[in-house]
């Protein structure tokens, strides 16, 4: 017994050991750190070093970029039209409304905000805490012109030797007057090794190591800067050039403490036939780990226009929004939105609005010409900015920024309110890339034609449609998931919106009344519903049929002549256990500090997170995201259907910023634009929702498009200029129709900006919804909206069929709220979206109406 018992204890005390080894194990692959920290070596001190007034100057056959060193500003001038574009407002340093902060902003070229580890935010802009100084340097050829800057609070550098051999010294002051070498001499120390006392032998030699050649001169600490400048125009006189100041300073060095808060940053420019680009190296970003920097802004007020100038901002919102100069909307928030939306590896703790840009551009009209920015490179991680002539300043400015290093709070214990700020281990590799690209036209429909241009050179995808036709789209809800009593307790199962059977008769019944090229998509028909578990495997729905009913769903839909597409969440996966092949540890993505990415749905009513009342879902890892958008496509290459549909590619995209593999956005929309390329040419069709501009080139069908964006107050008009660009290149629908709140205007919106008709449909009464978290669907009933779906498809297509692989060549704005939309075979659409009807040319357009004018021609 006893020995029995003392090998029992032996076994407790071993396992006991090995539980306590795994935790360890497992505490350091969370929160573990690293040895990669970028920034943690010295900062090297950039210095001007241009002739006074010199001018640094590209030019090609389109553009002429003039640099002056004295300040780093340029100017550029178009030969097109002689407009000449500045990267700073001429009289920025003279704005009557602009404070000192405000004026040395107008000013700058970069606006860095950098940031310490308890969260504390600091502006540096490049005018106050580099020009200003001349703290930076430029090298320049006949290709590019590259700046180098220094940001922080640094003294100005004189170029006047710190420590100089007296022999050295001498020679220089032999082309002085003695009046102006004893002036000189009398703000330096001399050094002479043989006088040295031995108590400080050993200091002054380690602060002068040129005392080993010989007698030195030394700059005394309290030269006032008025005399070191004296002194730099003397020394400059008698030939001391930067060569002379680097050798005298080479044994002093120019490193910088890295317990300040200083950066460098290089900006490059060159000029790509008609573009100007401009690329900042992430390389060339050098910071100590107490600062990181966390957002960069580039040219923020490139093209400024003034109180005195005419011209609007173009931005990316829905289809386009204008903003014009002096609208004198000072009250209104300036606009703001993320490229590709809220990147969901970055914790927030409640939504009040969702800004969203899908397209990473922006466009500037000023006094009858215009340029075109696109963010190419890292475009996942900039946003747009736009602001108007009144509240801070005198100037209108289009812009953007980019994040750098991501980051996220981490409460240290329980015990105490202090939190501290985790942030990424280093910049990915690379360099931010921005296109100006300039016309001489204030016209938008101008900039969207060559906008087109533009994505056709960028995106060999995206060729003209040859397929004509409306675009038809309309989903079926196949289960949701509902609280049901099973042996008296209430347990959550699937239950039927829309059977197999059920799906097969609603699209044949819609076929039948149509010549459109119908795109159904198929949502919640595997894996638990529209609540999916992980798509490991696809395991279909036993309330919605047996497997036989699924095949003969597949070939009565594809016999319609109708092409089915299999819906799935791919990037996304609720806590569905090891059973079904999830584990948070191992599958899900991580914010900054370490913890997997576990999200809760926002209320609507206080904005916060749900959590007491949702179950959490989790934020896949890229690549195991990868694998279920391969495994949905897989499903539907089984199961024969004619493609795949992302319930979330293509319209959210986030990171993963787990130190051990780190994913950024970009690399994330890498991998899944490839695995779209790979989908298509293996024979699949892609559909898509919302359309982030990187998922468009592979994508047979985009739905849920927001026309027309958010009216933001400080916006004056919304215009088509992203669908002018896509028309006859991407076929793309609004929302659902009978799911919007004014789907009589969805329709309008439609007709206005070319897009197709998009439904969402379920076989069953809304009373089924009742007690779910599924109101969306109460407008879905397919019996509710048979009649009307019908005859708003009919009409559509008679009138508009003929036109969407057109592209648009015209769009204008008339009284009444009445719009035109021509189109390349001449056929010009008229929408009245007023309340009264209107003429045009002799026609009579009804309120809320569309119409075909007639006059133009019709196949």
């Amino acid at each position: 017994m006893k020995k029995s018992s003392a090998k029992k204890r032996i076994l407790q005390a071993v396992f006991a050991l090995l539980v306590i080894a795994s935790i360890a194990v497992l505490g350091w692959a969370l929160y573990g750190r690293t040895d990669t920290t970028d920034g943690d070596t010295d900062i090297s001190a950039a210095f001007y070093k241009e002739e006074p007034g010199a001018v640094h100057v590209l030019e090609n056959e389109h553009l002429k970029l003039e640099l002056d060193a004295d300040t780093t500003h340029f100017t550029i001038t178009t030969k097109a039209d002689d407009h000449v574009w500045r990267a700073v407002p001429e009289d920025a340093a003279r704005d009557p409304i602009a404070l000192a902060g405000s004026k040395n902003l107008l000013q700058s070229t970069l606006a860095l905000t950098y940031s310490t580890d308890n969260g504390v935010r600091t502006l540096y802009d490049n005018f106050e805490y580099s020009i200003k100084n001349q703290v930076y340097e430029i090298t320049a050829n006949e290709d590019e012109i590259r700046v180098d800057y220094t940001l922080g609070r640094i003294t100005r550098a004189y170029f006047i030797p710190e420590v100089i051999l007296v022999e050295r010294m001498d020679a220089f002051l032999s082309g002085l007057t003695r009046q102006q070498s004893r002036k000189v001499l009398d703000s330096y120390r001399k050094y002479d090794p043989a006088k040295i006392k031995e108590n400080q032998r050993e200091e002054l030699f380690n602060k002068y190591p040129k005392l080993e050649e010989g007698a030195v001169y030394a700059l005394r600490d309290n030269v006032k800067d008025f005399l070191k400048e004296e002194f730099e125009g003397l020394f400059e006189s008698i030939g001391y050039t930067y060569e002379d100041y680097q050798q005298d300073q080479a044994d002093t060095g120019t490193a910088l403490s890295n317990k300040t808060a200083i950066f460098n940053v290089s900006v490059i420019y060159r000029l790509d036939g008609p573009d100007f680009l401009v690329k900042v190296p992430f390389d060339s970003i050098n910071y100590t780990a107490d600062f990181p920097p966390i957002r960069l802004g580039i040219l923020p007020n490139f093209g400024a226009g003034s109180t005195q100038d005419t011209g609007y901002m173009l931005m990316p919102e829905g289809g386009g929004g204008l903003i014009r100069f002096n609208n004198g909307k000072t009250r209104q928030n300036g606009y703001f939105a993320n490229v590709y939306g809220w990147d969901y590896a970055s914790y927030r703790s409640a939504v009040v609005h969702e800004t969203n840009a899908r397209f990473p551009m922006f466009a500037m009209v000023n006094n009858g010409s215009a340029f075109l920015c696109m963010m190419e490179d890292h475009a996942a991680n900039a946003s747009l900015s736009a602001d108007i002539a009144g509240r801070g300043n005198s100037y209108n400015t289009a812009s953007a920024s980019f994040n750098l290093l991501h980051s996220d709070a981490f409460n240290v214990t329980d015990r105490t309110i202090e939190t501290i700020y985790m942030y990424e281990q280093g910049l990915p590799q690379g360099a931010i890339t921005q296109r100006y690209r300039f016309l001489p036209t204030d016209d938008y429909v101008t900039l969207a034609k060559a906008y087109r241009a533009y994505l056709m050179e960028r995106y060999p995808g995206l060729v003209p449609l040859t397929a004509k036709g409306l675009p038809l789209a309309v989903e079926i809800i196949g289960a949701i998931d509902k609280v049901q009593q099973r042996g008296g307790l209430p347990v959550s199962l699937p239950i039927s919106l829309t059977n197999y059977q059920q799906t097969a008769g609603i699209v044949k019944d819609i076929a039948s009344a149509t010549d459109s090229r119908l795109h159904v998509r198929l949502s919640g028909w595997m894996n638990g519903g529209i609540k999916q578990t992980i798509l490991k495997k696809d395991k279909l729905i036993s309330q919605l049929g047996t497997a036989s009913d699924f095949e003969q769903m597949v070939q009565d839909v594809k016999d319609t002549g109708a092409r089915l597409y299999l819906n799935g969440v791919t990037s996304f996966a609720l806590d569905s256990g090891v059973i079904e092949g999830f584990l948070p540890l191992r599958d899900a993505a991580r914010f900054t500090t370490r913890e997997a990415i576990r999200l809760y749905k926002y209320s609507n009513v206080w904005y916060g997170t749900q959590e007491e009342e949702d179950q959490p879902y989790y934020l896949l890892k890229p690549e195991v995201s990868l694998d279920m958008m391969r495994n949905l496509a897989t499903a539907a290459q089984r199961h024969q259907a004619d493609g795949v549909s992302y319930e979330d590619v293509g319209a959210l995209l986030s990171a993963d910023y787990n130190p051990k593999q780190t994913v950024t956005r970009d690399e994330a929309a890498g991998l899944q634009t490839a695995e779209q390329a790979r989908v298509k040419q293996e024979g699949l069709g892609v559909m898509i929702r919302g359309g982030n501009l990187y998922a468009l080139e592979h994508a047979d069908l985009v739905t849920n498009t927001d026309l027309r964006g958010v009216p933001y107050f400080i916006m004056d008009e919304a215009v088509p200029f992203i669908h002018i660009a896509l028309h006859g290149l991407v076929e793309y629908t609004g929302k659902p129709i009978n799911l919007t709140g004014d789907w009589e205007q969805e329709i309008l919106l439609s007709a206005q900006r070319g897009a197709g008709l998009s439904f969402v449909f379920m076989a069953e009464e809304p009373l089924v919804l009742h007690d779910t978290t599924y109101s969306e669907y109460f407008g879905a009933s397919y019996a509710l909206w048979e009649k009307e779906a019908k005859e708003i498809i009919k009409q559509y297509e008679q009138t508009l069929g003929h036109t969407f692989h057109q592209a648009i060549t015209n769009y204008e704005c008339l009284e009444g709220e009445v719009t035109i939309t021509t189109y390349e075979d001449g056929t010009r659409v008229a929408v009245n979206l007023g309340n009264e009807d209107q003429t045009v040319d002799g026609q009579v357009v009804s309120a809320r109406s569309y119409h075909v004018l007639e006059g133009g021609s019709r196949p």
